[in-house]
């Protein structure tokens, strides 16, 4: 992934701010089964590392499933998944305005160093984990053609951790004084 320098104007903001990224994703499935009973497995990983430092993101997915004649007019199915992903930026949403303006502003030519500028103001560090599991059982009996039951139950149980990092001295990029 090569970034978008149409709109940036000075070299330094492109040397310093923006570089190549890369996303790669993989994906492993497997099924089977008789007439009885089937099965479903699946995999997947991803990564990515976007053109602006720290944006970049990691999934994992692995999920099932087993549906089971029992009788001749009794099925049951279950299925079942966990998902873990992190996703890191530098500023909140992403939103590089502050560092751009500073490192694109005519002003910087009269920066003593606008390295350390840019350097300050790329600090933040802010990352999301989710954990997320879900699991679903159904029973299906059709005791007769004109009358069919089934019943449902399953679990989604979602956790989110977000961490933001504003060292005290990016006081001035952040929302955050002093840090936290």
């Amino acid at each position: 992934d090569n970034p978008e320098t149409r709109w940036v104007r000075e070299s330094f903001t492109k040397d310093k701010l923006l570089k190549s990224g890369n996303f790669q994703s993989y994906t492993a499935n497997v099924t089977g089964g008789t007439d009885v009973a089937t099965y479903n497995l699946s995999s997947r990983m991803q990564s990515a590392n976007g053109v602006v430092d720290k944006n970049n993101s990691r999934l994992y997915t692995f999920s099932g499933g087993l549906r089971a004649t029992l009788a001749e007019k009794l099925t049951i199915e279950y299925s079942g998944g966990y998902t873990n992903s992190l996703y890191g930026g530098m500023f909140n949403n992403n939103a590089i305005a502050s560092p751009l303006g500073s490192t694109e502003d005519s002003t910087i030519q009269r920066t003593p160093n606008p390295d350390s500028t840019l350097r300050i103001s790329l600090l933040p560090d802010h990352r999301e984990t989710v954990n997320r599991f879900t699991t679903g059982l159904t029973t299906r009996y059709t005791p007769y053609d004109f009358l069919a039951t089934r019943f449902t139950a399953g679990i989604d149980y979602r956790k989110n951790e977000q961490r933001i990092f504003n060292p005290i001295e990016s006081a001035g990029w952040t929302s955050t004084p002093g840090g936290g």
